[in-house]
Parts: C-alpha cells; sequence; structure tokens
C-alpha cells in the first residue's frame, strides 16, 4: 500500500512539472523573434518585469482611464492590438500621442476620447510614454479627440480600426503621420484637417444679346424698324445694330445716344452708358460672358515614405483637375504645370529626384484648362539614401554604422527575417552609429538596412546587411 502511494506522489511530481514546462514553452513560443528584436533595442528603458497590464481601473463605463495602468513594457508607436488579442491583457482599443506628426516626444496626461457611432464613449489618459489603451471594444465607425490643457485636437473623419499605430493610420512615416498635439497645432492627424480660403471673383463682359438688345428693343425699334420712321436704319437685330456701331466712340449709336445726340432723350443715363461700353470697351460683342476666377489659399499635405511622396489637399469647388509647379526656391517654380489628375491625393516616385527641399504651387484647373485658384506653397524635404551600411556582431554587441546623407534629421534602422520582406524598424538616433545588445534576441538571421528620416518622411533603404544571432 505504501509502495502504491509512493509511485503516485511520484507521477504527480512528474506531471506537475511537466505541466509548468509545458506552460512555459508555450510563452515563450508565443513570443516572436520579431517582437523580442524590438523589445531589446528598448530594453534600457522598459523597466521589464514590472508590466501590470491588467490594471486598467475598467468598471466605470464612460471615464475608463486605462492609460492610468501598469505602464509596463509598452512600446510606442507601434500597433498595440497586434500583439494584445486576447486573456486579460486583450485591448479593444490603443495608441500613442505624440508632440509632432512625426514622432517627437510622447505627450503625457493628454485626455484621449473616442465615441462610437453606436454611441459608445471611452476616456483614456496617456502614460508617460504618450500611450492610451483601454480592453473595451467599441462597435461601428470612430471618431477621436484629444485634449491637454489649452490644446486639443479632434479626428477629422470616421474610421472603424481602432488599432491606432497601424501602418493603414498612424505609423511612422505613414502620409498620416502620427497622432499628435502641440502648442503649433491643434489638428491630430489622422487627415490634417486643412481649410480652404477662397475668394470669388466674378467678370461680365456687355455683349448685344441680351443687354444692349432689351435697351433697344425697349427705346428704339419703334420707329427703327420696317414700317417705322426711322426705317431706313434699322435696329431690330444683331447684324442690323452693328453696322452703326463701327468706328467705336466715333459711331453713329455712341454719337447718337450720348448727351447731345438726337436719341439721348429717349435714353437713361444708364442706358446711354451701356451702349458707349459696349462698343468702345467690348467691341461691339454679340454676347456677354461671365468668366469666374477664384483664388486665395489652401493648405497642401504631404509626406515621403521610402522616396513615394504622397500629395493630399482639400476640393476646391467647380475645379475640374489640378495641377502642381516645382521649383528649389521659395516663390520660383518652372514653366511647366505637373497634372495631378481630377482627385484631391496623388503619389509621386521621387526615387529619380535628388536629395534636397523643393517648393511645390498646387492650383486648381477648370475644364477650360484655365488655372482658378492657387493654394499655399507646401515645401519637402526629400532625405538621401544612406550608403556604406554595415553591420558586425561582437559577443552580444551588435554594431552598425553607415554615412550620413544631407537632409536627414535621424536614421531608422529596419529590420526583417527575410530578404526584401520589413517587418519594422527601430529608431536609430541622428548620428551615423548604433548598437545593441543581442543577449536577448532569439537565434537566426536578420536581414537589416538604413533609412533616413526627414521632417517629411522617409528615404529609401540603403544597402542590406545580415546578422546571424547565435
Amino acid at each position: 500500500m505504501k509502495r502504491n502511494l509512493k509511485m503516485l506522489e511520484e507521477k504527480v511530481r512528474v506531471l506537475g512539472a511537466l505541466s509548468l514546462f509545458l506552460v512555459i514553452a508555450f510563452s515563450m513560443a508565443s513570443i516572436t523573434p520579431v517582437d523580442t528584436f524590438v523589445q531589446n533595442v528598448y530594453a534600457e528603458d522598459d523597466n521589464e518585469g514590472n508590466d501590470n497590464e491588467g490594471n486598467d481601473n475598467e468598471g466605470n463605463d464612460g471615464n475608463e482611464n486605462s492609460g492610468n495602468g501598469g505602464e509596463g513594457s509598452h512600446y510606442p508607436g507601434y500597433a498595440c492590438l497586434d500583439c494584445h488579442t486576447g486573456g486579460e491583457n486583450r485591448f479593444g482599443i490603443g495608441g500613442t500621442v505624440y508632440s509632432s506628426s512625426t514622432g517627437g516626444t510622447p505627450v503625457q496626461g493628454a485626455t484621449v476620447t473616442v465615441t462610437s457611432s453606436a454611441g459608445q464613449t471611452i476616456t483614456m489618459t496617456t502614460d508617460s510614454k504618450g500611450n492610451f489603451y483601454s480592453s473595451r471594444t467599441p462597435s461601428g465607425t470612430l471618431t477621436m479627440s484629444i485634449a491637454k490643457g489649452t490644446l486639443s485636437a479632434a479626428m477629422v473623419t470616421q474610421q472603424s480600426n481602432a488599432n491606432c499605430n497601424t501602418s493603414a493610420c498612424h505609423a511612422s512615416g505613414s502620409s498620416s503621420g502620427r497622432i499628435f498635439l502641440s502648442s503649433s497645432s491643434t489638428n491630430t492627424t489622422n487627415t490634417t484637417n486643412t481649410t480652404n480660403t477662397t475668394t470669388t471673383t466674378s467678370t461680365t463682359t456687355i455683349g448685344y444679346n441680351p443687354d444692349i438688345k432689351a435697351i433697344l428693343d425697349a427705346k428704339c425699334i419703334l420707329c427703327h424698324t420696317a414700317g417705322g420712321a426711322r426705317s431706313q436704319s434699322p435696329l431690330t437685330t444683331f447684324a442690323e445694330a452693328a453696322q452703326f456701331a463701327t468706328g467705336g466712340a466715333n459711331s453713329l449709336l455712341v454719337t447718337r445716344t450720348q448727351s447731345g445726340g438726337a436719341m439721348s432723350p429717349y435714353l437713361t443715363t444708364a442706358e446711354a452708358a451701356s451702349i458707349k461700353s459696349w462698343i468702345v470697351d467690348y467691341n461691339a460683342a454679340q454676347t456677354s460672358t461671365t468668366s469666374t476666377t477664384t483664388s486665395g489659399t489652401a493648405a497642401v499635405n504631404a509626406s515621403i515614405d521610402s522616396d513615394i511622396l504622397t500629395l493630399s489637399w482639400n476640393a476646391v469647388s467647380g475645379a475640374a483637375s489640378y495641377g502642381m509647379y516645382a521649383g528649389v526656391t521659395s516663390g520660383a517654380y518652372g514653366a511647366t504645370r505637373i497634372p495631378l489628375g481630377s482627385g484631391t491625393s496623388k503619389t509621386i516616385d521621387l526615387s529619380n529626384v535628388p536629395a534636397g527641399t523643393y517648393y511645390l504651387k498646387l492650383v486648381s484647373v477648370s475644364s477650360a484648362g484655365v488655372e482658378t485658384a492657387s493654394f499655399t506653397e507646401k515645401s519637402i524635404t526629400k532625405a538621401g539614401v544612406p550608403s556604406g551600411f554595415t553591420a558586425s556582431l561582437n559577443g552580444t554587441t551588435a554594431t552598425f554604422s553607415w554615412t550620413g546623407v544631407a537632409g536627414a534629421t535621424g536614421y531608422l534602422l529596419n529590420y526583417g527575417t527575410s530578404s526584401g520582406f520589413w517587418l519594422g524598424s527601430v529608431n536609430a538616433g541622428s548620428s551615423t552609429s548604433f548598437t545593441i545588445n543581442t543577449g536577448n534576441i532569439p537565434r537566426g538571421t536578420y536581414y537589416l538596412a538604413i533609412s533616413a528620416s526627414s521632417a517629411d518622411g522617409t528615404s529609401a533603404k540603403s544597402n542590406v546587411q545580415t546578422l546571424l544571432v547565435q
């Protein structure tokens, strides 16, 4: 009996150890090499081991300050919902608020309010890393607003995606840029909220039809028609009136209708002035015309991602299409108008354009090919492509270096686990070298390249290097 009991205890101990092993193994398998690679780069600041993600202070449906939960190892700027997909750490909303559209400093203590078309309102507060997140999943389309002190911003279009930092919305280098709140702008960057300020000016010419004919019919053709007292000088048609309009200011219609002329007593001063202007100013035109010119300013949004320039702008009423002029000096553009089509956005490949700052002037164009409105000048800076990129590994220290380029405000280290397939990037700073500790990175071959960043986006990627982590 004692022998059987001892054997049973041994089996329980073995099964318990095996269960613990499976739990640990499953947990390790759920962390991909890419996740670990990213985490390792930011390991010094992540305070790992103190991740109280479950403390979201839920229960108050109208004011969920879930951003005040444990900050742990949440990575600013990364797509929160890609990892937080289940269990206690599942997120229904997640994102990061920065101080500028290109990233910059995380904004702490901002109130983020998400409102759904289903009537749900979820309120969050950003933590010290600028992150906000909630386990609640809103229904329908969403709008978002941000506020801190006197600053505020609002998303200008509705979205169905609550994974805010994804490439389709607010990822680094995307056309819409980061979610941001700063003293220089009160717009969030779902789409920069721009407003057209336009002035419409109408210019009307005087023509026989309908301007002058109405005067002649009312005051003149009683006599100046077949059978009338002045039938020898008929004025019933344009051809008849035009023969007395030759000679400009000395024409019979001018001299007879102005003050002192034989027909002057029958016309008002305004009617006589119209007849004179029709002949002198508009060369006795047969019809009147009205031309409309719209002028003013409208903002243009621009971003560069891997040398692809994306432009967007607000529509101008009456525009059939849009065009653009470009130059290397503010206010001075080339003579060629580059067609942009009839929509309100355009992508342009800049891979063959030298690095530097360019000044763009967009215009709207009527169906007749006339430019009807001009937009505020937009400058863009294309950073060069870094060259001479090298990667080396000494023990657990990986060192990267490259040659700096003009126009770059910083650099990004792009990574992937197969050639030509990039999974993400990390900030490599503003110098031309960068090191990371590979001690916690899973074994494998990593493909790496450097790209330059500017205020307007990112350059194409440098030559590719591989790093074998053993």
